[in-house]
């Protein structure tokens, strides 16, 4: 009984939390930024480590920019810590769930403080009748960590 309390437990919290993610426009701190007539649009996830500040920000290079869709060329994630010294083992994917287009980043990129990596996405996103493309789930540090950005058109 114990055992099953717990499955029951287990599987009601990830359903909250998949219901949480799935839709970035109502979810907490979770930045949204819209892709307008700029190819270059990206946000920020900023938490804290003990005394330490850490900031992962993602920006997408998009082209193919019409007013029923974008197309997500490439992704670019910078990583940094105050006091520097500090690295960030960074896993992206794009997710829209009304076309259930995924987009996984493949193989875990380590991220030194102070510098970038860049991931080859190549999607096209539509646009939904709320105004969202897609939501960027980064996995941070083997999935110790989850960060959320929306984006809108």
């Amino acid at each position: 009984m114990r055992i099953r309390k717990a499955t029951m437990g287990a599987i009601a919290l990830a359903g909250a939390l998949t219901l949480s993610f799935a839709s970035p426009a109502h979810a907490v701190d979770v930045p949204i930024v819209k892709v307008g007539g700029s190819t270059k649009v990206g946000a920020s996830n900023i938490w804290k480590v003990g005394s330490k500040t850490k900031v992962l920000r993602s920006v997408g290079t998009f082209s193919n920019l019409t007013s029923k869709s974008v197309k997500l060329v490439k992704l670019e994630i910078c990583f940094s810590v105050t006091g520097g010294g500090d690295s960030a083992l960074v896993s992206p994917t794009t997710f829209d769930n009304k076309t259930q287009n995924i987009w996984d980043g493949g193989l875990a990129k380590t991220i030194s403080s102070g510098t970038c990596r860049t991931w080859n996405v190549n999607r096209v996103y539509p646009k939904k009748s709320d105004g969202s493309l897609f939501q960027l789930n980064n996995r941070v540090d083997a999935g110790g960590r989850l960060e959320i950005i929306g984006f809108n058109r």
